[in-house]
């Protein structure tokens, strides 16, 4: 990693936790600035993904699948961008549903590496807690009918993944040298 992309890390984790600690004073006013961030978000990263695939993933093997992504992405970043307005059982099914995606993902990778005699406790304790704050932010918006857990989690979740770019803008890259 080279220092301007460590610089980049590093601020974006900064404007990262702002904007988290920004979520956690006005949550019920957060939701419209969640459903902002997450179409921007989904848009930017599917057209990169597009980007990517016109440049170089095209003749690649398996290179339809970035094509696919990121028209996916695309569309469901457009589509949120389409119904700020009520959106907020919208935000709540995608923060929802990442959160059950990711920590199902990681219960299973705990359980390959369980059965190939690896490192597993930490891999299944974050997606079991995954898995929980995505149930959370279902029960609460859909049975409660509060939506500041689900704006809350989203937080969390923003402070969480800029602590992990803040750390691997400091982690030193190993250099391979050939001789």
């Amino acid at each position: 990693m080279t220092k301007v992309q460590r610089i980049g890390n590093l601020i974006t984790a900064v404007v990262m936790i702002a904007f988290a600690g920004l979520l956690f004073v006005s949550p019920v006013e957060g939701l419209p600035v969640v459903a902002i961030v997450v179409s921007i978000s989904f848009t930017v990263r599917g057209l990169r993904r597009l980007v990517y695939y016109y440049t170089m993933a095209r003749h690649m093997v398996g290179g339809k699948n970035v094509l696919y992504r990121g028209i996916i992405m695309v569309d469901a970043g457009l589509f949120t961008g389409t119904i700020i307005d009520n959106s907020a059982y919208i935000i709540i099914l995608y923060v929802a549903g990442l959160h059950l995606f990711a920590g199902l993902i990681d219960v299973l990778r705990s359980r390959e590496a369980k059965a190939v005699g690896a490192s597993w406790r930490f891999t299944m304790a974050f997606g079991t807690t995954d898995v929980l704050l995505g149930t959370a932010v279902i029960v609460s918006g859909f049975y409660m009918h509060d939506l500041r857990i689900a704006v809350y989690v989203y937080a969390v979740g923003l402070v969480y993944s800029a602590m992990l770019r803040a750390a691997s803008a400091f982690r030193r890259t190993a250099i391979v040298y050939i001789q």
